[in-house]
């Protein structure tokens, strides 16, 4: 976690060898509210990182010593500092490919502009704040995923415990087809739960891969749609009538082949999936950009953990409903048979006492 006071954007460390850079692009971060902290040469700038653990690192390529490059190379194989995003400082545009090899998320261009600096600074950092939301929620999902482990076993082992106190009872042609009932609907459960569980493992999996490589390929006004498009599926009703589904997916396969978009059954199925039904013209950008495919792929993977988790939540509650009535029937059941027994045990030695005092 970075050092960043209540009152600043975030923490900014600035690496140069140039004074009047430092000076420079310090005073521009500062004037528009980030906390800044300096660094003369890679080998400190490595320290400070590890020391502060900044929210970016403003990086010069030429330096004595160790480059950018290298200084870059070094952040990134130390696991204190390798998620920190490093924005390039250059005056060679020719760097820009180096840069982006040894780690870089961007670069810009020397003698820099007030107006870029901040610009660029503010993408990386709103980009590592939703980046982090949504790892906070991954970490989140495979909580939960444990917890509902821990559940199914419990669920598991009760239905083999009740199993077992059936099978010793006298009722058991009586309660045999209830346990069969019951199993077949916790099964059921049970699989839904898994199937969820996996899904939720493999988008796990996935996202972390994926975000990157999309922010990259993405400008700021399609990130803009990325979100949008996010928002939609979030909110969006997945769970509708397979026939009123199957007519939504029919139409988007005409709207996306009248826009001459390719794959519009496959694109239709993954949009169809995530709820997007209607208003699909807001996402044409999306849908014609070079890496359509990936960028449906993470949106998928990203609302498919809402529906996932909502499905186990149901899965679950459904379940625990199931076990309490099985285990209140099988409550009465055996009451009764308690009851029945002393009341046998009694009715047979008040039998005995009559006699013996006839």
């Amino acid at each position: 976690m970075s050092i960043v006071k209540n009152n600043t954007e975030g923490t900014i460390l600035i690496v140069d060898d140039s004074a009047t850079s430092l000076f420079v692009i310090g005073n521009y971060l500062k004037e528009s509210g980030f906390r800044t902290v300096a660094a003369n040469n890679g080998e400190k700038g490595v320290q400070q990182a590890k020391l502060i653990h900044p929210d970016i690192i403003l990086l010069d390529v030429m330096m004595p010593g160790a480059d950018g490059f290298e200084t870059c190379r070094r952040l990134k194989s130390e696991k204190q500092t390798s998620d920190i995003p490093v924005i390039f400082m250059t005056a060679q545009t020719e760097d820009k490919i180096k840069a982006f090899s040894a780690g870089g998320v961007d670069y810009i261009i020397k003698p820099a502009q007030k107006e870029e600096v901040l610009a660029r600074v503010r993408t990386h950092l709103n980009n590592r704040k939703f980046q982090q939301q949504l790892l906070d929620e991954i970490a989140e999902r495979k909580r939960t995923e444990v917890m509902l482990n821990e559940r199914t076993r419990q669920l598991e082992e009760a239905h083999e415990q009740l199993k077992d106190v059936f099978a010793r009872s006298e009722k058991m042609a009586e309660l045999g087809q209830l346990i069969a009932g019951v199993g077949h609907e916790i099964k059921t459960l049970l699989g839904a739960i898994c199937s969820s569980a996996d899904n939720i493992s493999n988008s796990v999996d996935q996202i972390p891969e994926q975000l990157p490589v999309l922010f990259q390929s993405l400008s700021k006004d399609l990130q803009k749609d990325f979100f949008a498009l996010l928002r939609t599926a979030l909110q969006k009703q997945t769970d509708v009538p397979v026939r009123q589904k199957r007519k939504f997916k029919k139409n988007l396969i005409r709207v996306l082949e009248e826009k001459n978009i390719g794959n519009a059954d496959d694109i239709a199925d993954t949009l169809a999936d995530m709820g997007v039904y209607d208003n699909t013209d807001m996402f044409l950008p999306l849908l014609q950009h070079p890496e359509s495919e990936l960028i449906l792929g993470t949106a998928y993977n990203i609302s498919s953990l809402q529906r996932s988790s909502k499905n186990i939540s149901v899965a679950v509650a459904s379940a625990s409903k199931t076990v309490s009535a099985l285990k209140s029937y099988a409550h009465s059941v055996m009451s009764g048979m308690i009851f029945a027994f002393f009341y046998f045990i009694l009715r047979k030695n008040s039998i005995k006492f009559i006699k013996f005092n006839m």
